[in-house]
């Protein structure tokens, strides 16, 4: 039977020098005479990839480079991963289909009832180029260079547009980019006027950090706080106004994203806690 058209493909297959000379165990099968092949091309056309790998065939599963590549993030519309407002996801700027440097990952966020959402990407600038906005019918609202580890970007949903956006996130992969993952949130906000738009009114120090981290806002309104892994699992929440002292020695070592939030502001930051 035909295979479905709404979901992306990708074979992993092994394949090395001199393999056909050479070859033992259960080897290699050349492209040609795999079944979802035709003429040399992976079936369903479009929407499938091979990865060749020059590792052995029962090895392929330790073979983390090449099955984080085919686990890539598709940049079609009609295979878009669907992100709902106040949800958050790990995602990867790794090689694409044919060794394309550059990755392109796209998310639809269905918006039901929201007048704004806001999106923090938090993660390696040298990996993340732009980030791209779209409306329901695919057509480019705006786009936006990512200057900060920590970028965020505020969209208030167009009058013809109330129920859903894509967001297209850009960046130029390597052969271990795939070990530095980005971290993205959706937020339900209000709807802004742009030129109300300020710097982060919070100050968090020292970053990276050991045994403390300081937490610092000009508001005097309680803030609701929540520190998350880059698995999206919770680890500390806790509410403080003004300025709080936060004892992170219990944390293992990596990054992690701290959410503030009350009524006047909604902001994501990225921590790292070395030793």
């Amino acid at each position: 039977m035909p295979l479905p058209h709404n979901i992306r493909y990708t074979w992993l297959t092994s394949i090395w020098p001199d393999w056909a000379s050479n070859l033992t165990g259960d080897g290699a099968v050349a492209i040609e005479r795999q079944w979802l092949h035709e003429n040399g091309q992976p079936l369903p056309a479009g929407i499938t990839d091979t990865c060749l790998t020059n590792v052995f065939h029962t090895s392929e599963g330790g073979d983390y480079a090449t099955v984080m590549r085919g686990l890539d993030e598709p940049e079609q519309f009609p295979l878009a991963y669907t992100i709902h407002p106040g949800d958050s996801i790990v995602g990867f700027i790794s090689l694409g289909q044919n060794y394309s440097l550059v990755d392109k990952d796209m998310f639809l966020i269905p918006c039901n009832n929201e007048e704004a959402v806001e999106i923090s990407v938090i993660g390696d600038t040298t990996l993340m180029d732009s980030i791209f906005v779209y409306d329901k019918f695919q057509q480019l609202l705006f786009a936006q260079i990512i200057t900060d580890s920590a970028h965020q970007i505020h969209i208030n949903l167009p009058d013809y547009n109330p129920n859903s956006l894509y967001i297209c996130l850009s960046g130029t992969a390597g052969i271990e980019s795939w070990q530095n993952p980005y971290y993205m949130v959706v937020s339900p906000v209000e709807s802004f006027d742009k030129t109300e738009i300020s710097a982060s009114s919070t100050k968090v120090y020292p970053n990276p950090a050991n045994q403390k981290l300081h937490i610092k806002t000009k508001h005097n309104n309680q803030v609701f706080a929540v520190l998350t892994n880059l698995q999206g699992k919770k680890v500390m929440q806790f509410h403080f106004s003004g300025h709080y002292e936060l004892n992170t020695s219990s944390l293992m070592p990596g990054i992690y994203c701290l959410s503030l939030k009350n009524k006047k502001i909604t902001e994501h930051h990225k921590i790292i806690i070395k030793r």
